[in-house]
């Protein structure tokens, strides 16, 4: 739509201080980003001490659109290490949140970008139901990730 129809693309404001919750909420509800994972994710275009919410956008697309943005976070569910795990029946699993990158299943990744360059990036545990809540596994992790955006 934006680019044959000249319409933006859909957003709406966040505040970065509610960015745990949003990016949580999202992950945890959007059937979108679970049947499509990695080729569709949310992201955050960061202005001072809010965000422009942008959901669902392919990914390439976004970072193409936004290569030239100050700071921006994604985020997104994406599959393990799968050279790593050939044989899913015998995966050695450390399921503790500083060993989160090892995950081999569906996992959110939350990555952050400085004008088009990646600067970080977070893993969360992966986790049999697809809920990622635990106080200690997913929202305090995200929390400590994000702490430095303002």
């Amino acid at each position: 739509m934006e680019r044959y129809e000249n319409r933006p693309l859909p957003r709406q404001r966040v505040r970065v201080a509610d960015l745990t919750t949003w990016i949580l909420d999202r992950l945890n509800g959007s059937s979108a980003l679970w049947a499509q994972f990695e080729y569709l994710i949310d992201a955050f275009v960061l202005e001072g001490d809010e965000a422009w919410h942008y959901q669902e956008p392919p990914e390439d697309l976004l970072l193409e659109r936004f290569a030239d943005a100050e700071s921006l976070v994604t985020a997104s569910l994406r599959w393990g290490d799968r050279e790593a795990n050939p044989d899913l029946f015998a995966i050695e699993r450390r399921p503790h949140p500083e060993h989160a990158d090892e995950s081999a299943f569906i996992h959110p990744v939350i990555r952050r970008y400085e004008h088009g360059r990646l600067v970080g990036e977070c893993h969360l545990l992966e986790d049999l139901h697809g809920r990622w809540r635990r106080e200690d596994r997913h929202v305090e992790p995200l929390r400590r990730f994000l702490a430095d955006l303002g």
